[in-house]
């Protein structure tokens, strides 16, 4: 019986050992994740200056972050925070920080050291204000405005009139309510402390209405997707002020106390010092700018799709105050041949000398830092495509750059492909594939064929063969572009490729997870992932072993080795699941750029690694 066990044991730690020296016996910790030191920045969606002086900053996907000095440097503050996605502040009669979240209010005593819930846990708060009567009110995106007359303990809702979609409220001296709607709804009012409303939109087209203020004189600003408007009384009329403004959505309002109107919009800062009849462009080109306050010395801040920014009163000069603010989207990560590494975020292009742990902001000649792809020429002049101002080239490692958009004729660019032989390819939202054959100093649309004009993802395969990913599948080009032909996968969104050098090809789709094709993409097999809970897989990448690395939106990163039939999740320390580009170095370790947590990156190289478990 003894010698019976001593043989079965014997064989079970052979069967373990060969197990563990098999490519698929590679064990998901494997791949540690630690969070970089940036980039530093991200969506900061408001802001809010306390008694004190002290700034709160509330982003996209990152929570809430304080500043005590004056936001030279900042700290996530999000301790029972239960959800990241923070909208809207205000500062209750009590004294309590009140926050709107995508899952309800929370409530702080302690400037935001803790964090309770404070009700409305089904509602996406997007707007806070008090009226006159020290009623809180709590604009929603799904239900119209909530009301609470105990400092945000419970709540009623009072949407008698008003439209679901509130994105923006405001209170005048006399005590009415203002509330700024979203689809065309325009403006309501209520004169009786927000119980019922009424629309007032005479003079002002179907807009959405993304924020109000009332100015020293009573007047009401509102920031429309088509401008600015104002009425002098009370509602009742309204005047379009868009003199000196560019066609472009206005997000933020500010008065101050010397008069001065300032507006964030989608081209960065406009201010008026003439009660809104005329603008003057006041810096923060390329940036959206989402909330505008003043902080305890008189400068005005600016919450962007780059961070916080201060300005000295004038607003000529703006400064970038985002040390240990980490909240940001990378859209796209690039290394070139020397191992520096490039990330894309919607606040510009930064670079890293040290393998990713530290980022420095290079985006200068950037027109518009929304980038949504980076790609790299042969000779390693960085490209990056643009959500609405083209593709910018930097022949100096991002020190700056250029627009190379001579032919271009669609300026919204969502993926970049580079042959071996430097011919650049661009897809386009809407406006198909576009080649240059000269480095960028020229386009040409290259269409023949090309059934669905939005462009997601380009890949090169080994054998030269151009595959496009659209809306509507695949589309195949083995002639360099000149002509395509639909290729499988017609009624999927595809979001992403990668190509092995062995020849095989990948792609990543909205909500059917990764598909393979073994023959330059005439035919494709599903390979898995269409059963994560999200399944947008959003990235795909290669490292030198041929491993495949899959992230998603919303359930991390999954390795698979060999096939890419199975995969395994990889998501020790990724503490943001919400993966958007993903990246090898020269030395095998693996980059994931998420949205709004900045870039992660795995401890140890992931080059293949025998585990042995004796």
């Amino acid at each position: 019986m003894f010698e019976r066990l001593i043989h079965t044991l014997s064989i079970m730690t052979i069967a373990i050992w060969f197990l563990a020296l098999s490519p698929t016996g590679l064990s998901p910790s494997d791949v540690v994740w630690r969070q970089t030191g940036g980039p530093e920045g991200g969506r900061v969606n408001a802001l809010m200056v306390g008694v004190d002086g002290t700034i709160f900053a509330g982003t996209a996907r990152a929570g809430v972050f304080r500043s005590t000095d004056g936001g030279r440097s900042w700290a996530p503050v999000n301790v029972g925070l239960a959800n990241l996605s923070a909208r809207a502040f205000l500062i209750g009669a009590s004294g309590d920080l009140l926050v709107g979240t995508d899952e309800g209010l929370f409530r702080s005593a302690t400037r935001g050291e803790r964090w309770i819930p404070s009700g409305l846990r089904t509602e996406i708060v997007t707007a806070l204000a008090m009226s006159a009567t020290g009623t809180i009110l709590a604009g929603t995106f799904t239900s119209g405005v909530h009301r609470s007359t105990d400092e945000g303990w419970t709540w009623e809702p009072t949407g008698a009139g008003l439209p679901s979609r509130v994105l923006a409220l405001a209170v005048d001296a006399a005590g009415r309510i203002f509330a700024g709607t979203s689809f065309g709804g325009g403006i309501y009012r209520s004169t009786d402390d927000g119980r019922s409303w009424e629309c007032i939109n005479a003079g002002m087209p179907n807009a959405i209405v993304y924020a109000l203020a009332v100015g020293q004189s009573g007047e009401l600003f509102a920031g429309t997707d088509g401008g600015i408007y104002r009425s002098a009384d009370h509602g009742e009329s309204w005047t379009p002020l868009n003199r000196g403004l560019p066609k472009t959505a206005v997000r933020a309002l500010l008065v101050t106390a010397e008069g001065e109107i300032w507006a964030g919009t989608d081209e960065g800062v406009f201010r008026s010092t003439d009660r809104g009849q005329t603008w003057a462009f006041h810096g923060l080109i390329g940036e959206r700018v989402f909330s505008l306050t003043v902080d305890a010395m008189g400068g005005v801040l600016a919450g962007t799709s780059g961070g916080v920014f201060g300005s000295s009163a004038d607003g000529i000069d703006w400064e970038r105050l985002n040390a240990g603010l980490i909240a940001t989207w990378v859209t796209a990560l690039a290394v070139d041949a020397s191992g520096d590494i490039y990330a894309g975020t919607d606040g510009g292009v930064f670079r890293s000398l040290d393998g990713g742990w530290t980022w420095e902001w290079r985006s200068t000649g950037l027109l518009d830092r929304r980038i949504r792809a980076l790609a790299l020429s042969p000779t390693g002049v960085l490209f990056a495509a643009t959500e609405r101002g083209g593709i910018f080239r930097s022949t100096d490692r991002g020190d700056t750059w250029e627009a190379v958009n001579v032919g271009l004729t669609a300026l919204r660019v969502s993926t970049l492909a580079v042959s071996e032989h430097g011919v650049i390819f661009a897809g386009t939202h809407g406006g198909g594939i576009f080649r240059s054959t000269d480095g960028g100093d020229s386009w040409t649309p290259i269409n023949e064929g090309l059934a669905n004009p939005y462009i997601r993802a380009l890949v090169i395969d080994t054998s030269g063969i151009l595959l496009a990913g659209t809306d509507e599948g695949v589309f195949r080009s083995t002639d360099g572009g000149d002509t395509w032909r639909p290729s499988g996968l017609a009624h999927r969104r595809i979001l992403s490729f990668v190509a092995r050098r062995r020849g095989d090809v990948f792609a990543g789709t909205f909500r059917a997870g990764v598909f393979r094709s073994t023959d330059g993409g005439r035919t494709w097999a599903s390979s898995g992932l269409n059963d994560v809970s999200h399944g947008d897989i959003r990235a795909l990448a290669v490292n030198a072993s041929e491993h495949l690395f899959a992230g998603t939106q919303g359930d991390g990163v999954f390795r698979s080795i060999g096939d890419g039939r199975t995969w395994q999740p990889i998501n020790e320390g990724l503490d943001n699941p919400f993966v958007f580009s993903l990246t090898v170095d020269v030395g095998g370790h693996l980059l994931a750029g998420t949205q709004g947590g900045g870039v992660f990156r795995s401890i140890a190289s992931t080059e293949a690694q025998l585990r042995m478990h004796p």
